[in-house]
């Protein structure tokens, strides 16, 4: 019908990441019934918290129209069906993306966006669901281990660590006094 307009939404590979980790995030394209030729897409996302790498065509629309963009926290593509319309549901570009900092980071699809469609003069673009990604550093674990684990006093005792998303480590050296 004429009133049916085009759904894309992201979906992120993972929900939760950690600081220096890579993720992608899927633009989703469901027709909704139409017949869609191209997609001129711009998304956002805060660069304080997530570094652009790279933004490519997917599947469903797989020809790049204009070549794939990074500049601040702003990603943009333009991508086209070739030589036949496309209906239905697919992925139609891929953002690769670095987790730089702990925050929440909501990546979104702008209102600049637009969809072409057959027998349609205008942008059929209607919902832009967005999606967002939590960062997370780790908390830092520390496992101590001594050799020989049963020792009496005077007799020297070798102590072992090793230490996950530490920075440093320090002993008190009265422990046992």
């Amino acid at each position: 019908s004429a009133s049916s307009t085009v759904t894309l939404s992201l979906q992120a590979s993972q929900s939760t990441v950690n600081p220096g980790q890579e993720f992608t995030v899927d633009v989703v394209m469901n027709t909704n019934g139409l017949s869609v030729t191209a997609a001129e897409l711009y998304l956002s996302f805060p660069s304080n918290l997530v570094q652009g790498m790279s933004i490519v065509p997917g599947a469903f629309l797989p020809v790049e129209l204009a070549v794939g963009s990074i500049s601040g926290g702003t990603a943009s593509v333009t991508v086209g069906s070739g030589t036949s319309a496309k209906n239905g549901s697919g992925t139609i570009a891929v953002l690769r993306l670095k987790a730089l900092a702990d925050g929440s980071a909501t990546i979104q699809i702008d209102a600049a966006s637009q969809v072409a469609a057959v027998g349609f003069d205008t942008n059929v673009l209607g919902a832009r669901n967005p999606t967002t990604v939590t960062i997370v550093t780790p908390a830092p674990t520390a496992t101590l281990s001594a050799s020989p684990t049963l020792t009496v006093q005077n007799y020297p005792v070798t102590l072992t660590w090793t230490t996950t998303n530490a920075t440093s480590v320090t002993i008190n050296q009265g422990i046992g006094a």
